[in-house]
């Protein structure tokens, strides 16, 4: 099956999950979890936004190659950013901006060639101004959910003192929720805590950051096995020669994964490995006529088979 094809298929679920959401948020249809007026067709929203932010670089694809229909698919682009927007979840709507930006440039080469052009002073202000807007997103998505920001960061504490104490193997494989569970409630009885943290702490289920709960569950080795996997996938694009539309949605789409782990948790959702796993082999295709020059390649293939 081509990549076409498959963006077709994964647009029309896009589609379908945000009209679930619409439906939820206009209450004709009730959420599938009492805490949140939409959920789409799971109980955690955060989930289902992933979802359509991964989902997000096979309608940009469409936009590009689709010359029957590119104003529908740009519809439905605007239509998954305010299903989103209901979602409320940040860093859906983080990975959905960082795959919009780099689309835009990835499909109009001549705005990248025009960047190149530009003297030192320009590209200076350029990269100060993005930074400055960077710092300022990043302060205003810190600051719509406060709570759930400190909670993240009192999480990854707990975390790092389970880290410590089996830094090489790690606790085990699917030991996060018993290992953490009970290192907090250690640290409430054996420590001074702050009411902030008692308020933000609660029965915890992932770490909100896939390598800091890979450490935790396999330890420095696992963890370095997961990101050599990963970060070879950004090798590979990076080498590829052949980029074509479908290079850079898949490259994209393994983009936003690495950096929506950053912030929580993918890696154990089926439907989110089960995409990055697709964008990991099609940029591995895409370079199968490097795979003898690239080392990193024979890494992804094992990795991929193993999935």
């Amino acid at each position: 099956m081509s990549y076409f094809s498959v963006s077709l298929i994964i647009s029309f679920l896009l589609v379908l999950e945000c009209c679930l959401c619409f439906l939820q948020y206009s209450a004709i249809l009730a959420s599938y979890n009492t805490l949140f007026s939409v959920t789409g067709s799971i109980i955690n929203p955060n989930i289902t936004a992933m979802y359509l932010a991964l989902g997000f670089p096979m309608i940009c694809y469409q936009i590009k190659v689709n010359k029957k229909a590119p104003k529908f698919f740009q519809a439905i682009m605007l239509v998954i950013l305010s299903t989103l927007l209901m979602l409320k979840c940040r860093t859906a709507i983080m990975g959905f901006l960082i795959c919009a930006v780099y689309l835009f440039f990835a499909f109009n080469n001549s705005h990248v060639v025009g960047l190149r052009n530009l003297g030192k002073n320009k590209k200076r202000v350029i990269v100060s101004m993005v930074s400055v807007i960077s710092l300022f997103s990043f302060f205003i998505l810190y600051n719509a959910k406060i709570a759930s920001s400190e909670s993240r960061i009192f999480i990854w504490k707990i975390c790092s003192f389970l880290a410590i104490e089996k830094p090489i193997f790690g606790h085990g494989l699917g030991s996060f929720v018993r290992e953490y569970n009970l290192a907090q409630a250690f640290h409430f009885q054996n420590n001074t805590t702050t009411l902030k943290e008692e308020f933000n702490s609660s029965y915890i289920r992932t770490g909100y950051n896939d390598y800091i709960q890979n450490f935790v569950e396999v330890g420095s080795l696992g963890s370095a096995l997961y990101i050599i996997f990963l970060f070879s996938l950004i090798w590979i694009g990076i080498k590829c020669k052949s980029k074509d539309s479908s290079f850079h949605s898949a490259f994209a789409g393994v983009l936003i994964f690495i950096i929506m782990s950053l912030f929580n948790s993918l890696q154990y959702t089926v439907t989110l490995f089960a995409l990055l796993i697709f964008y990991a082999s099609t940029l591995i295709f895409k370079n199968k006529e490097q795979q003898d020059k690239l080392f990193n390649f024979k890494i992804s293939n094992l990795f991929l088979e193993f999935s």
